[in-house]
């Protein structure tokens, strides 16, 4: 793995199929009980209000895994 990659959606888009409409490369934050943890405050605040979806990808020379999108955030 290269690194993760955080991709906002709005609520009810298909990740993988809608384009997101945020984007951030995590880097490569340590994997604790197979969860990472990363401030993404910069990236979520400037959204308009609203629900959304989030997905985060694992990326290597491979390809890309994506997460099962979860349930909707508000902003």
């Amino acid at each position: 793995m290269t690194h993760y990659l955080l991709e906002i959606f709005r609520a009810g888009a298909i990740p993988g199929v809608s384009p997101p409409i945020a984007t951030r490369n995590l880097g490569k934050p340590a994997v604790v009980n197979n969860e990472i943890s990363v401030d993404v405050a910069t990236l979520i605040t400037p959204l308009a209000p609203g629900n959304y979806i989030g997905t985060v990808s694992a990326v290597n020379a491979n390809g890309t895994g994506r997460s099962a999108p979860p349930s909707p955030f508000g902003r």
